[in-house]
């Protein structure tokens, strides 16, 4: 692999309107050389990884995955949580938030543990050792950094990369995963007594084995269906009280704890109304009518 293919110029982009926070409201996305990528997906395919060890993963993971998308997350765990509430039990909810610095030496061990010929292995590892990325903003370029630690954000397998090494994180209560999105969930009855602090307590020392921290400020909890009148105590991971929230966004879509949907269709209303009078106003700009804005078009 030679060095220059493995040299990426950062570009960050910000998940939310004016950001305020580096590391919350911006996501860094590696720009590798052409070459290289074709590189990637020439090992990924024609090596054919994902058959060999798609038998293996945790069939809760739909990401990165032929065939599984986020609708199968969405669907598989509303249909358990809508199953719960019929029954008159609450569900508590509980959105893991993994730091994602990738051990290189980690992931070839897990590598290995699939079977994987030492070819492959080999060529992964060369491809994650000694590379270099900066920063670019615009016409300013920060200094070369050597990483010693992580995954090429947008390249072709980081995706699979990460589930092959999150895949040893299966703890006693239902988990869901989608790439770095983890759910757990679990179901009280009426009389019932929460787990979930003991249940988060086995993530958290898994991901510790495979040297990944879970994140206690950007984890969320929810509780969601008939609320008993002795809610469960808040949930502490890595010593933080973990926020407990009437909705999260969790792949795209707006989870209520009522498990109504009209919010989320009045979010994603409001949303394309917003761009929508963007492009209105531009098309009214572009065509001469700029007093009058979108007015002019309709």
């Amino acid at each position: 692999m030679p060095a220059r293919w493995k040299e990426a110029n950062v570009i960050p982009v910000p998940k939310v309107h004016l950001p305020q926070l580096i590391k919350a409201d911006l996501r860094p996305i590696s720009l590798t050389a052409t070459l290289s990528n074709l590189l990637e997906s020439f090992v990924g395919s024609w090596i054919w990884i994902l058959d060999r060890i798609e038998d293996k993963l945790d069939k809760h993971q739909h990401g990165a995955l032929k065939g599984r998308s986020t609708m199968h997350t969405l669907v598989n765990f509303m249909h358990h949580w809508n199953k719960a509430v019929d029954e008159c039990k609450s569900v508590h909810a509980v959105f893991v938030d993994f730091a994602k610095a990738v051990d290189h030496n980690v992931l070839v061990a897990r590598l290995m543990d699939y079977g994987l010929p030492h070819t492959v292995i080999w060529w992964i590892f060369l491809f994650l050792h000694l590379r270099r990325q900066r920063v670019k903003i615009g016409d300013m370029i920060s200094e070369w950094l050597v990483m010693d630690a992580g995954m090429p954000q947008g390249s072709y397998l980081g995706p699979l990369m990460f589930i092959t090494l999150v895949d040893s994180l299966r703890v006693s209560c239902m988990m869901h995963k989608f790439v770095d999105d983890a759910t757990l969930s679990e179901f009280i009855a009426k009389s019932g007594r929460s787990d979930m602090n003991a249940c988060c307590d086995e993530l958290v020392q898994q991901s510790i084995e495979i040297k990944m921290n879970v994140s206690g400020r950007k984890t969320k909890e929810m509780l969601l269906g008939p609320i008993a009148k002795d809610p469960p105590p808040p949930i502490t991971v890595r010593g933080t009280t973990v926020s407990r929230v009437p909705v999260f966004k969790l792949l795209e879509v707006h989870v209520f704890s009522d498990l109504k949907s009209m919010e989320h269709v009045d979010a994603i209303s409001s949303k394309a109304a917003s761009r929508l009078y963007s492009v209105l106003s531009q098309t009214a700009e572009a065509s001469g009518c700029p007093d009058q804005g979108p007015a002019a078009l309709l």
